[in-house]
């Protein structure tokens, strides 16, 4: 079935489309950086390198590491 480019049941299948899309994307993002957050945990807790190693290793920032540390 084809719909035109303005009709409203199209418009209305759209916008559902993109808010599953945006849901998944928002899902993925925070695993993402739970996993990353979890890494980082594990190279502070587990080895002698130090805050700048772990940030300029694992791509996450320095402020982001140093808060981790600091909860730790």
């Amino acid at each position: 079935m084809y719909f035109d480019e303005l009709d409203p049941i199209r418009k209305d299948i759209q916008g559902d489309l993109m808010g599953k899309v945006d849901c998944v994307a928002e899902a993925c993002k925070k695993s993402f950086d739970e996993g990353e957050i979890n890494v980082v945990r594990n190279m502070l807790v587990n080895s002698d390198l130090s805050v700048e190693e772990i940030s300029r290793i694992s791509g996450v920032s320095l402020d982001k590491v140093v808060d981790l540390k600091g909860r730790l």
